[in-house]
């Protein structure tokens, strides 16, 4: 199951995240590589499902959002921007799929890929909502590339709902969740150094605080590469001098004085929110 595999992806990179086992990382890695070569269907998209390696139904929204989250946590972990890519990739091919705009979010399933009229789920349930996965993802995608669209559809999303969401509110926790995220302030980290124990005294304060509304990236001294600049619009221009670290925290492209303090940077990372 696509969608399945997609929450296993983002459990293993919090637990290479929380734990430095680079066995939950490589079996995430190994995982998200399989998964991209044998579910994405001959023409694109995602199938549901395989059976010994044999892709069968369609893939339907919860597919595309759950992998798509799954392949940003393992960015975050291992900083391969090929990762981040697909993850687009896959909101881009989610949007010509499911995009319910009238309705304020997306589809469950394609048209006629259903007996049942198509409907928007506010409601988790066993899983987690794909529409509110849908809408973290974006969030969490737009702090990255600096692209406006991504964010703005969770905004017309969320105010489409509001009132929805005042009165179940129980039962549209993952919603919530992301109207909470968007709320913010939702922070992107570039961290570039080249020196591994500075960088990681920097980048060990985000993954200790576990900070839901932080999303960050790593960049050589010298700056990003071309290929990952491109597309973390978040790391443009960002470098360190000298031999330590530094992080740059952001909220949309408008960065604080960077640090080169592990103390400092967790005080960034919690300014605005109350625990």
């Amino acid at each position: 199951m696509t969608a399945w595999n997609g929450l296993t992806l983002t459990a293993l990179s919090h637990a290479f995240e929380a734990t430095g086992d680079v066995r939950y990382r490589d079996a995430a890695l190994r995982a998200a590589d399989w998964l991209w070569r044998i579910h994405r269907g001959t023409s694109g998209g995602l199938v549901r499902d395989s059976n010994a390696g044999r892709p069968e139904a369609d893939g339907v929204l919860e597919d595309y959002a759950f992998l798509a989250q799954g392949l940003v946590a393992l960015f975050e972990a291992t900083n391969r921007v090929d990762l981040l890519e697909r993850a687009t990739t896959l909101v881009m091919e989610a949007d010509a799929r499911f995009a319910a705009a009238e309705q304020g979010g997306w589809y469950d399933a394609e048209s006629g890929g259903t007996p049942f009229a198509r409907s928007v789920n506010l409601g988790d349930s066993v899983e987690p909502s794909g529409t509110a996965v849908m809408l973290a993802v974006r969030i969490a995608l737009g702090a990255l590339t600096l692209q406006g669209g991504l964010t703005g559809a969770v905004d017309s999303s969320l105010r489409a709902r509001a009132n929805e969401l005042r009165a179940n509110g129980m039962e549209s926790a993952g919603w919530l969740d992301a109207a909470l995220l968007r709320v913010g302030p939702y922070y992107d980290v570039v961290v570039a150094g080249d020196d591994a124990a500075s960088v990681e005294r920097l980048q060990h304060v985000n993954r200790a605080l576990g900070a839901a509304w932080v999303i960050s990236a790593r960049v050589p001294a010298k700056g990003p590469d071309p290929p990952f600049e491109q597309l973390v619009e978040a790391s443009r221009g960002k470098a360190a001098s000298g031999a330590s670290a530094r992080a740059f925290v952001c909220l949309e492209g408008a960065c604080k004085a960077p640090t080169t303090e592990p103390t400092e940077l967790r005080a960034l990372l919690l300014a605005g929110w109350k625990l």
